[in-house]
């Protein structure tokens, strides 16, 4: 049995926000459905990797600034964390 990553579970919601974004399943099986948000969100990846729209350009250092902030709290946390242990030890 396999087992869902923090990732995978972070990709089927971005899935599901998409799918119910464009107005849930439709005439289509959940398969179909995830298959086409998973298309669309390929597209937008390449329309940011390309970076040629101001929307694709504002997506990515959208993007890049979420990486930083969540990179940067995790590295606070870890240190707060440290610093406790120090304080009790």
């Amino acid at each position: 049995m396999s087992t869902i990553t923090a990732d995978m579970l972070a990709y089927l919601n971005e899935l599901a926000a998409d799918i119910a974004e464009h107005g849930g399943f439709g005439d289509m099986t959940i398969e179909q459905a995830m298959k086409e948000a998973h298309k669309r969100r390929q597209a937008f990846a390449q329309e940011m990797a390309d970076q040629k729209t101001a929307r694709s350009k504002m997506a990515a250092e959208a993007l890049a600034a979420a990486v930083w902030i969540r990179l940067s709290s995790e590295g606070a946390i870890k240190r707060m964390e440290r610093n406790c242990i120090w304080i009790t030890s």
